[in-house]
């Protein structure tokens, strides 16, 4: 245990170092007029098998796909109540080997201002940033916001005012959240409220609230519970709704085990989900024979066919983690996800395919700024047909990250 919470703890350092708060001396980063510089680098190498490689557009022909990200962090402390964190990243290049990279864009990631105690009220922060609302079913993102906290002993209250860019100017919509947050006796409970106006549609609302719970069921014994539900202000769209269960339990010091039951109505609709975002390593709802393609600042990125949402599924799922040394953990995954259409139309994702899935993992940490990763993923979907790429997929993944 103790060795466990030394690892932990060196890795929650390094991040609060990176964000610039350890140390306003500039800590392991370098320091030029007030400002402290740290960074990271990410590394990732996929080597990818379709069953039924049937698609010449497929590239590169031999299904190696190469992920760079290279980011330079900037926070600065302006006086004990102001500080600043902008993250500047080259958001995703793709490349079919490591000497033919495509796609290489530099961008603002993150940029806000972190004011404390604006007006004796509540603190503020203004600027794109990360919002995540519950377990990461309605939102887990990138936005434009002004974001207000206020904490009440064991109460948290949070108001998030945002815009989300949609693919057209009409797509795009205003998004108004009210999160709280209550810690009773070991146990958070959080309720949210949150609200889209789009840009295209002038009176036009749509609405997502639920409940979320974590805590200790009993000893060494945690579990986690969502409802969430959507309501269009549409005639004749019907509600959906998405809930989720889980348990974790640490066997012994070193083996732990974590399930989950998870599934989401074909009318259910996620505000907005990032892209790289796995709720508990969660695959979800995954297109049959496809490849997603996402973006962010413009980019287009190669998602090898995870997009993590829990529209139209039932998702089962099953977790085991083993520390192996004090450095390298193992994992076993098992998915296993189910058509979920309560519509019986099956309109909105007609790909909602089921699958089944199994992943093994090594992750090691080199450093306390450097890790490994390596991943098996096997994929067999249950439908085997004649679409491009369909039966399933097997892929083998390399992960380097350094920070500096």
């Amino acid at each position: 245990n103790v060795s466990a919470l030394e690892k932990e703890f060196q890795l929650v350092r390094n991040d609060i170092i990176a964000l610039g708060y350890a140390n306003p001396d500039c800590g392991s980063g370098s320091c030029k007029d007030g400002i402290t510089v740290t960074g990271d680098a990410r590394i990732l190498v996929d080597n990818l098998k379709y069953e039924n490689d049937n698609v010449g557009l497929n590239n590169p022909k031999d299904d190696v796909f190469s992920f760079y990200q290279v980011g330079i962090n900037l926070s600065a402390i302006i006086d004990e109540n102001i500080n600043t964190f902008v993250r500047i990243v080259n958001d995703d290049i793709i490349g079919t080997e490591f000497d033919a990279v495509e796609d290489i864009t530099l961008g603002i990631d993150l940029a806000y201002i972190n004011v404390k105690n604006l007006f004796d009220f509540a603190d503020m922060r203004i600027g794109r940033q990360f919002a995540r609302i519950g377990h990461s079913l309605a939102l887990d993102d990138k936005v434009d916001a002004i974001t207000f906290c206020k904490d009440i002993e064991e109460l948290k209250f949070s108001l998030i005012f945002a815009d989300m860019p949609g693919a057209t100017a009409k797509n795009a919509f205003n998004l108004k959240i009210f999160d709280l947050k209550y810690d009773f006796f070991y146990n958070d409970i959080e309720f949210y409220y949150m609200q889209n106006s789009f840009a295209g549609n002038p009176g036009m609302d749509r609405t997502t609230y639920g409940l979320a719970l974590d805590g200790d069921l009993v000893e060494s014994v945690d579990y986690l519970f969502e409802y969430s539900q959507y309501d269009p202000d549409e005639v004749g769209v019907e509600k959906g709704k998405a809930i989720i269960g889980g348990i974790a339990w640490d066997l012994t010091d070193r083996i732990e085990i974590e399930t989950i039951y998870a599934q989401g109505d074909e009318e259910w609709k996620p505000t907005s989900i990032y892209y790289h975002n796995r709720f508990k390593d969660m695959f979800g709802r995954m297109p049959l024979g496809t490849i997603n393609r996402s973006a962010q600042i413009g980019v287009p990125v190669v998602d090898t066919l995870a997009t993590g949402h829990l529209d139209g599924i039932k998702d089962m799922f099953f977790k085991l983690k083993a520390e192996l040394t004090t450095k390298t953990d193992g994992c076993l995954l098992i998915e296993k996800v189910e058509t979920n259409d309560s519509s019986g139309e099956n309109v909105r994702f007609p790909n909602a395919s089921a699958y089944r899935r199994m992943t093994f993992g090594l992750d090691h940490l080199y450093s306390p700024n450097t890790s490994f990763g390596l991943r098996y993923d096997t994929v067999e979907y249950d439908l085997n047909n004649d679409i491009s790429n369909a039966g399933g997929w097997n892929r083998v993944r390399m992960e380097v990250n350094v920070k500096f």
